[in-house]
């Protein structure tokens, strides 16, 4: 990372960078802040072999597969990247509420009132291979005076501090950064991905009503709860696009990457939305000729699929005691699997009528375009979040590339010329920087000469 520094009255371009590690794709992003708001100067994209739903398992592959990607990005942006911003998912992820409990010293509440409230609420007992990834403050309660956000000056006798704890495997962190170190890349932040992807597609007022997030990714779908503007409740599901795909590449027996594209070409989750006379030809296994298939048989094994996910969704916020009533904003789906066509539909009626969405990354300068799809969602919360620790700590995540060396040409006058007759030196190719010290050596010399 480089520090900002001001040189006379120009400051060093700030760059910010994230890159989302999925499990179909690797992708980095890179932005440049300018007056707040991000600029979006490099995309860069590579397939993803080196994992699993979600977790990393082959290092060298996803080494790999993040050096490509950062490399596509940085050779757009025109810029060289130091540090990064960089998710994290899988099964593994667990979260849990806790609160803390404390008496205000001096009757009004202090920061050292808050400090204690958040120890006591962090004292929780974890297996000996899990960490703490993140602690979000929900809301402060002072005598039984809930829903408060900034408790310091209030007056009470009973401070109580609700905090949301996401805990992950310590391992599945290190692997990550294994996969980073040989890039040469500092990680500034690792981001739990469910978070990142609210960040990218959620208004204040969704998370002030009530709101879940469905992140389908290929091999993952992370669920973010939000509540009285907090979150509330975060889990990975090991279930995503994959299992659609494997389900198409055995029900059609066809390739893998045939049922993919099928997948992303035809697929829906309404089969009684696709005329039955509608044929889509699907390729054979070996040397056999293609066949003919009937679109509404695809739908109906796509939606099988999706409908068993969303029931499993509705068992997971049964269990966190996630009620209807708590949505009021209802169901946002993201991620590539968001794409099939009727996906809203279905979710409706699988969450009582709840209303949903598929929800588009926020707008960016730049390269707004490329980026406005929902498979990008996780990869723009890294960057929104990037931006956040950049301007906080002041830093930018690399440096402009060093302009190529030039031939510079330059008219001077020697002891041997006159004004009328100049004399044309040609300086050898050199980096600007020689320019200048070209000229002190001359300036020396010359005064040498005429003292």
């Amino acid at each position: 990372m480089i520090i900002l520094e001001i040189i006379g009255k120009k400051m060093t371009k700030q760059y910010i960078s994230a890159i989302d590690i999925g499990t179909s794709k690797i992708t980095a992003l890179i932005g440049e802040i300018k007056e707040d708001q991000i600029q979006l100067i490099g995309l860069g994209e590579a397939p993803s072999t080196g994992l699993d739903a979600g977790l990393i398992i082959n290092i060298d592959q996803t080494t790999e597969a993040i050096q490509t990607a950062l490399s596509n990005a940085e050779r757009i942006a025109d810029c060289k990247i130091l540090s990064i911003s960089t998710g994290i998912s899988g099964n593994h992820i667990r979260c849990l509420n806790a609160h803390g409990e404390v008496n205000i010293r001096d009757g009004e509440v202090s920061q050292s009132d808050v400090d204690r409230s958040k120890e006591i609420a962090l004292a929780i007992s974890l297996p000996p291979e899990n960490q703490i990834l993140h602690t979000v403050v929900q809301e402060y309660s002072i005598d039984g005076v809930d829903c408060i956000r900034h408790p310091i000056g209030i007056n009470g006798a009973r401070l109580d501090t609700k905090i949301h704890i996401i805990t992950g495997q310590s391992n599945a962190e290190r692997n990550i950064r294994r996969c980073v170190d040989p890039c040469h890349l500092d990680i500034n932040e690792i981001k739990v991905q469910a978070l990142a992807s609210a960040d990218a597609i959620l208004t204040e007022d969704e998370k002030k009503l009530g709101v879940c997030v469905l992140d389908i990714g290929c091999g993952t779908t992370d669920i973010a709860v939000y509540f009285n503007d907090a979150i509330r409740h975060t889990a990975v599901l090991p279930l995503g696009g994959h299992q659609i795909t494997r389900d198409i590449h055995r029900a059609l027996i066809t390739t893998y990457q045939a049922a993919e594209d099928i997948k992303i070409r035809y697929g829906s989750v309404l089969p009684e939305a696709v005329p039955h006379d509608n044929m889509i030809e699907v390729p054979s296994l070996g040397e056999q000729a293609p066949r003919q298939i009937a679109h509404f048989q695809l739908a109906t094994v796509i939606e099988a699929r999706v409908q068993e996910l969303f029931n499993i969704v509705c068992n997971e916020l049964e269990h966190a005691q996630i009620t209807p009533e708590m949505l009021s904003a209802g169901i946002v789906i993201t991620g590539g699997t968001s794409l099939l066509h009727g996906i809203c539909q279905l979710a409706q009626k699988t969450f009582d009528e709840l209303p949903v969405r598929v929800g588009i990354p926020k707008r960016m300068v730049g390269m707004n375009d490329q980026i406005r799809d929902p498979r990008y969602a996780s990869a723009v919360g890294l960057l929104l979040s990037a931006q956040k620790y950049a301007q906080q700590n002041g830093i930018s995540a690399g440096r402009e590339n060093v302009p190529k060396t030039q031939t510079y040409h330059e008219t001077v006058l020697t002891k041997e010329t006159s004004p009328d007759n100049p004399q044309q030196i040609i300086l050898p190719r050199q980096k600007p920087e020689g320019i200048i010290k070209h000229y002190v050596k001359k300036f020396f010399n010359f005064t040498e000469e005429h003292l």
